[in-house]
């Protein structure tokens, strides 16, 4: 960003379970952080100019984003750019790592990934999403998450969760089909169901069938009894094609790609252990759907770990190393073959370890760079890693930042501790309760209500902003909010190192601390409506809304 204040409302846009590992346990080589800056080019004295390294509140901002979803406390801000320590940077991340949010975090992110905003009464929302929040919480392998939502059939009451994933799509084949390409290999084979894809040649109609015979004999059944729907199975069923372009008909057994298919075994006199019927299920004695999480995760697919090394460093850097994350093909290739190649591998090696890899990232000069073009440098210059993307917040960091920086958050974490104490739970997770509903608004504003849309505003959006009275509300000067300390505070610079502190997580230039002296100044009569208008104005603007 530029060193021009950004005070315009933006209208436009309308508790870690276990040690960290120290080191991928495939080598005994240098930390994976040093290794991603080799690979990057940023710590090659061979590569283009690298672009600045960030300050630290830009570090602070933007890694408590990127791993508990929301911006730092005023007194997290003033803790951290106050500290003489010259490891402050490993122990913030490694403190934002161990802190509740991270496992809240991790679920808003993979909440998107997985359903896409989809909703469905299946599986209930809450249920889902506690039970990734377990997963993350205990931070279970990812390829273990994917491994239970795929077998899952809801008939478990512990992994009954999980099945939301299929069920939400009401098992619809070609959906499914499209989902497990695209979500979890990183290719949207969609244009490969009725012949070989005609742009992407890698993308072939025995690629995408390979993916459907491993769900097409699956089905949702309607339990009346138990009053739930639950997947139910066929033990027969043939997965052919043929293409609308040259009539080439094909068959095959279920398969992940190029990787042979799985053979089937013979056939039984009765293949069922529970037969379908009005009142059950099927359930096949050899079942293909049960196939598919082992297959999609076997070490041989490597398509899975590149397109989840390549989702978590988008998670952290705002883009991914393949754009846009599910079209990974030859003619497609990644900005840094190398480095994805090196990602990829180390999170396979890691055991899937989410938490390891985001603290590598983390860590690395690479995530590190300044959103700031370097001065005297030309950009065609610059390495494609050099300067940080800027980068939309998403509508749930959106929610959850503006009402840290508003100071709703602080009028609720005394009783939310105390809650805490009583449920035997965390101050994050009941904070979410007692703030979930007007976090909900604006998360429901802000959600793009297709996929594909990008950063363009809404009349909606606009008028929220302006008007609503969920916004309203953050104005309103009650006891512990911004509005109410900035009213308390009779040293106008005080009040500027409070108002930017709060919301953009810096101290204010000398520019921006007389910007808010002449506003109070010349409202002298109006003082609650000149600061109500500021903390308006920074919320409202482009540099709250994007992280840098």
């Amino acid at each position: 960003m530029n060193s021009t204040p950004l005070y315009v409302s933006v209208l436009w846009f309308a508790g870690m379970v276990g040690p960290l590992a120290a080191e991928s346990p495939a080598t005994a080589q240098k930390p994976l952080h040093l290794r991603i800056d080799h690979v990057s080019g940023i710590a090659s004295s061979k590569s283009p100019l690298p672009g600045n390294r960030c300050s630290d509140a830009e570090f602070l901002r933007r890694v408590s984003l990127d791993l508990v979803g929301v911006i730092p406390s005023v007194e997290e801000t003033r803790e951290f750019l106050e500290s003489s320590s010259p490891n402050r940077r490993r122990e913030l991340v490694d403190r934002l790592l161990s802190d509740p949010r991270h496992a809240w975090h991790l679920v808003d992110s993979f909440d998107v990934m997985f359903l896409e905003r989809r909703s469905g009464n299946y599986v209930s929302a809450a249920d889902w999403r506690n039970w990734l929040h377990q997963q993350f919480e205990q931070n279970t392998p990812l390829d273990d998450i994917v491994r239970t939502i795929l077998t899952a059939d809801g008939t478990d009451e512990a992994t009954r969760p999980a099945a939301k994933f299929m069920l939400v799509r009401k098992l619809d084949t070609d959906l499914v089909t499209r989902d497990l390409g695209r979500i979890l290999l990183g290719r949207d084979m969609q244009c490969a169901q009725c012949h070989d894809h005609p742009i992407v040649v890698d993308y072939l109609q025995r690629h995408y069938y390979g993916l459907s015979a491993f769900v097409s004999r699956s089905y949702v059944f309607n339990d009346k009894k138990k009053k739930r729907n639950i997947i139910a199975e066929k033990a027969e069923g043939k997965t052919t094609f043929a293409s609308v372009f040259t009539n080439e008909k094909g068959e095959t057994g279920p398969r992940v790609l190029d990787l042979p298919p799985i053979p089937e075994p013979d056939a039984e006199k009765e293949p069922y252990q529970v037969k379908p019927s009005k009142t059950a299920g099927g359930v096949p004695k050899y079942s293909r759907r049960s196939q598919l999480s082992q297959a999609i995760t076997d070490p041989a697919n490597t398509a899975f770990r590149e397109n989840f090394a390549n989702r978590l460093w988008a998670m952290m850097l705002g883009r991914g190393l393949v754009e846009p994350l599910d079209m990974h093909h030859s003619e497609n290739p990644p900005t840094n073959p190398e480095l994805l190649a090196l990602l990829a591998d180390e999170l396979h090696a890691s055991g899937y370890n989410i938490r390891w890899m985001l603290r590598e990232i983390a860590l690395s000069e690479t995530y590190q760079r300044s959103s700031r073009l370097p001065e005297h440098v030309p950009t065609d210059s610059l390495g494609p890693l050099a300067v940080a993307e800027l980068e939309p917040l998403s509508p749930e960091q959106l929610a959850w930042s503006t009402l840290e920086a508003v100071g709703l958050t602080a009028t609720q974490r005394a009783k939310a501790e105390q809650v805490a104490q009583k449920n035997k739970s965390n101050t994050a997770t009941e904070l979410r309760k007692l703030l979930g509903s007007q976090a909900k608004v604006v998360i429901q504003t802000f959600a793009p209500k297709s996929a594909g849309v990008g950063f363009d505003a809404t009349a909606e959006q606009a008028l929220f902003l302006m008007n609503a009275s969920t916004s309203q509300n953050w104005l309103t000067p009650r006891t512990g909010t911004l509005v109410d300390r900035l009213v308390k505070q009779p040293d106008v610079s005080a009040m500027a190192d409070d108002l930017f502190l709060s919301v953009y997580s810096r101290f204010p230039t000398d520019e921006e601390t007389r910007w808010v002296t002449e506003t109070i100044e010349s409202h002298p009569q109006e003082r609650l409506t000149a600061i109500q208008e500021l903390v308006w104005a920074t919320v409202t603007s482009a540099e709250f809304r994007l992280n840098h």
